[in-house]
């Protein structure tokens, strides 16, 4: 319920600023996008999905030095109930609606100071589609890595000081007294359909966490430097994690039905993240580690939880442009220091990833991408063509595709994979 007066009130602001304001001629931009998709499945036969996405945002520019944004956003889909095991039968058909506030703040910016205040949208990182330094800000996670990262984003309550060090250096502090937890897909598609059915599992239910720890909130810091065309920063935040751990109700016994309750613990990252330029080779980095963070493994019959530091990598390479083609290439891995039997994840996780674009006239575009992990040998592919019709909207044709062998991540997903036709329109 805060969420939401928090947004009509802001909204109101915005919209009655220039009323009580003495400053001259303050300027609103009133902006969005929406999309709309049909799918069909080419390994299921399921009911063919849909989804629809909805963005609207009122910006006001006051002056030089003060600025707001009020912004909601929609998505309509039906892809959630479609990761549901059959143990998860009852989600098969549901309609998943999420509406929530996207970016709505007060910034100030004058000189060496930059000041935002409200929810926004906080990233740290070099790597696309699967994010890694992208930890702060929680996800939709039952949308395809590969999704815009609009759509995936959920933006948070914080307060952002930004402060320039000359032309080449920034400190950032973060502060955030309440947050959210990414959208998690269905329970049983944590677990996996093969370990239900052994423990003869025939319904699965769960209980999403929502106690955000108020008395502490999350809070970070950030030092960036640039030089000679090359970005370097190193961080620290100490915060909830936004990926829950699982454990079994054990109020709800029942022996062909499992209950599960998420519980989210306190986590602290510190990383180091850096983008230079080779002789037209744009070379990226991530360094990050996850301090006494908790693991979920299976103690029998039960989920129990242990710690261990990971570690993660990542490297990507983009090419120089030949011709109308685009390259980029990306290895990642990621390392849990300590091993304990019944994890239900690898301990040791590499994965390869790339992204190809071919530019074609009149602003037309081919894209390509795709993730091989290399511990389960499962690979998730995306295609999609652009196509422009005018300035305000385009079409988009193509298909994402699951595969690898039913244990691995992606390959369990394989029911998954869709061809797809979408409408993209922006307005101003």
């Amino acid at each position: 319920m805060f969420i939401y007066v928090f947004v009509y009130v802001f909204s109101l602001f915005i919209f009655l600023a220039p009323i009580f304001t003495s400053h001259a001629a303050p300027k609103m931009v009133f902006s969005g996008a929406m999309e709309g998709t049909l799918a069909r499945w080419t390994e299921s036969d399921l009911a063919q999905p849909f989804q629809s996405y909805l963005l609207a945002d009122q910006s006001l520019f006051i002056n030089s030095q003060w600025m707001a944004t009020a912004q909601i956003k929609v998505i309509s889909s039906s892809f959630y109930g479609a990761q549901a095991t059959r143990q998860d039968q009852a989600l098969k058909d549901h309609t998943f609606v999420d509406y929530y506030p996207g970016d709505n703040f007060i910034q100030y910016q004058k000189g060496s100071h930059l000041i935002r205040a409200g929810y926004q949208q906080i990233v740290w990182g070099e790597a696309f589609g699967l994010f890694f330094s992208d930890f702060i800000t929680p996800k939709n996670l039952y949308l395809s890595p590969f999704s815009e990262g609009e759509q995936l984003r959920r933006s948070i309550p914080a307060l952002n000081y930004k402060f320039l060090l000359g032309e080449s250096s920034s400190i950032q502090l973060i502060a955030i007294p309440m947050g959210q937890f990414s959208k998690m897909p269905p329970p049983g598609s944590i677990i996996g359909e093969k370990k239900l059915t052994e423990m003869g599992i025939q319904n699965i239910t769960s209980t999403p966490d929502t106690k955000f720890h108020t008395e502490r909130g999350d809070f970070g810091l950030k030092i960036s430097h640039s030089f000679s065309g090359s970005d370097f920063s190193i961080y620290g935040f100490s915060y909830q994690d936004r990926l829950p751990l699982y454990f079994i109700d054990t109020t709800q016994f029942n022996f062909f039905q499992l209950h599960l309750l998420e519980r989210h613990e306190r986590l602290n990252t510190v990383g180091l993240t850096g983008a230079f330029d080779f002789q037209g080779f744009i070379i990226r980095f991530e360094s990050l580690r996850h301090l006494n963070k908790s693991i979920n493994y299976m103690n029998g019959s039960t989920l129990d939880k242990y710690k261990s530091d990971e570690q993660v990598n990542v490297a990507s390479l983009d090419f120089p442009s030949w011709g109308l083609w685009n390259l980029t290439l990306q290895f990642s891995d990621r390392n849990l220091q300590k091993s304990h039997s019944g994890l239900l994840i690898s301990r040791y996780q590499p994965s390869w990833s790339f992204r190809i674009s071919r530019l074609f006239p009149n602003e037309q575009r081919l894209d390509l991408l795709g993730s091989y992990s290399g511990d389960d040998q499962g690979m998730l592919s995306h295609i999609e063509y652009i196509w422009p019709r005018t300035r305000t909207y385009d079409l988009r044709f193509g298909g994402e595709f699951f595969s690898g062998p039913p244990e691995s991540l992606f390959g369990s997903k394989k029911d998954l994979s869709c061809v797809f036709a979408k409408i993209h329109a922006y307005f101003r």
